[in-house]
């Protein structure tokens, strides 16, 4: 055990000051144990150096340190014990742990889940991925062993997990995405596996997969412990005006009634907690509705900026049975571009794009001649000093090509970072310009 080794004399070294390292030293500051911060990027950390690395005895290292990191690297060849935050938060975590992975829709199920424990009577935490540190909670009342951490879990945080063993593991669906980091796509899916072998009871009553992670699974004998996993998908207990019944939350949903069968609790407060539980955001919600006529006919506009993934992008685009006017551009992470043009030509009526791959889109579009097929094909730029200008002016533009009755989508299918700091940055500028519309 870890803990055992913590100490008075011992020294941590955290690689990485963002949100995962100031937790770390937060949680190292009030144990009293001494720390190193290694960031070549933050004046108050230490540059990293071989000889102060070799000084340390525990190295919690970031996300984004993956193993290919030379960093990172150099501790495995010193024999220095080298974790995550969530390992480390493992380790003084006396509660029950569900592991939630997943292409899309991982944090929504993390929230959910947890708000639906908390209707049950359970004290529970949503943590993780989602931007809150479980260690933040292992000095609080609330760790007990009747109690539970639902944990959101990225594909680089479960890549390099080794101490955390989850109790149930939900694994919501797979579809390509950080192939550019990763390298391949069985490198991707290889990465979250690596949770269901941690996972205590690794049976068909501890993990819950998605049809998109069975069918990659069949493929590959590698990933034996999902070759016989029992594939959830029949929902029966989902109310009508739940804000979770919408095509890209449904199997979610269903994953997580399976898992509620198992912890035989009642279906009555689950359906109780799905009624009253609201999205977060930028996830596919109605942002407004402007009336476009005297007559009160409305364009909805509608927000989904964290899509970031072809997947999340092409089940936004199936989500309605109303015309399209969809915002689309950002980073690209390695994705094929011609399954999104392919998506666009079927589904948009307009198409307003921005950033680095909607300079690519709109090439393409016009490459193939069909342009004709829009009532509206523009590209505005991908400057991230004209961001708000660029969104603006395409909030206006979509508007004025709308009809009653039609849908913009801002559903960007691709990374922020080209023009934002963030996909929060982007879903609420998009909210603040659609606020500003004058007609």
């Amino acid at each position: 055990m870890l803990k055992e080794i913590f100490d008075e004399d011992l020294l941590i070294g955290i690689f990485g000051f963002g949100v995962t390292g100031r937790a770390v030293a937060k949680w190292c500051d009030k144990h009293n144990i001494r720390k190193r911060l290694f960031d070549d990027n933050v004046k108050e950390c230490d540059p990293f150096s071989e000889e102060k690395i070799a000084e340390c005895d525990v190295i919690v290292r970031s996300p984004s340190f993956l193993d290919e990191n030379r960093w990172v690297r150099f501790v495995r060849e010193q024999n220095i014990p080298c974790i995550t935050e969530l390992d480390l938060a493992a380790e003084f975590w006396k509660g029950r742990i569900i592991a939630v992975t997943g292409t899309d829709g991982k944090t929504t199920t993390t929230e959910f889940l947890a708000c639906a424990l908390q209707c049950v009577g359970y004290q529970a935490v949503a943590v993780g991925n989602n931007g809150r540190s479980l260690l933040e909670y292992t000095d609080d009342a609330i760790n007990v062993p009747s109690n539970f951490a639902v944990i959101e879990i990225s594909s680089f945080q479960a890549s390099a997990l080794s101490k955390l063993h989850p109790d149930y593991v939900i694994w919501t669906n797979f579809a390509p995405d950080h192939i550019n980091v990763h390298g391949s796509l069985e490198n991707y899916f290889a990465a979250k596996y690596n949770l269901t072998r941690l996972c205590h009871n690794p049976d068909t009553e501890h993990i819950f997969i998605g049809t998109s992670v069975a069918e990659y699974a069949k493929k590959n004998l590698s990933f034996s412990l999902l070759q016989d996993s029992n594939v959830h998908t029949v929902i029966k207990h989902l109310p009508v005006d739940s804000a979770l019944n919408i095509s890209v939350q449904r199997e979610n949903y269903a994953l997580v009634e399976a898992l509620w069968k198992v912890l035989q609790l009642p279906f009555q407060l689950l359906e109780k907690a799905a009624l009253s539980f609201k999205l977060p955001e930028h996830r596919l919600q109605r942002v407004a509705a402007i009336k476009k006529t005297s007559k009160g006919d409305c364009v909805e506009f509608w927000d989904d900026s964290k899509a970031t993934n072809f997947h999340s992008f092409q089940a936004a685009l199936h989500s309605f049975d109303k015309k399209i006017i969809l915002i689309a551009g950002g980073r690209s992470k390695g994705e094929d571009m011609d399954q999104y043009v392919d998506e666009i030509c079927r589904n948009a009526s307009s198409v307003l794009l921005m950033g680095e791959t909607g300079e690519q889109i709109y090439s393409e579009i016009l490459l193939r001649k069909f342009e004709k097929f829009f009532n509206l094909l523009r590209y505005y730029g991908g400057s991230r000093e004209n961001a708000e200008k660029i969104i603006l002016k395409i909030v206006n533009d979509a508007f004025c090509v709308a009809l009653p009755g039609d849908v913009v989508l801002l559903s960007p299918g691709f990374a922020s970072f080209d023009m934002f700091t963030s996909f929060n940055e982007r879903g609420d500028l998009y909210k603040k310009c659609i606020l500003k519309l004058n007609f």
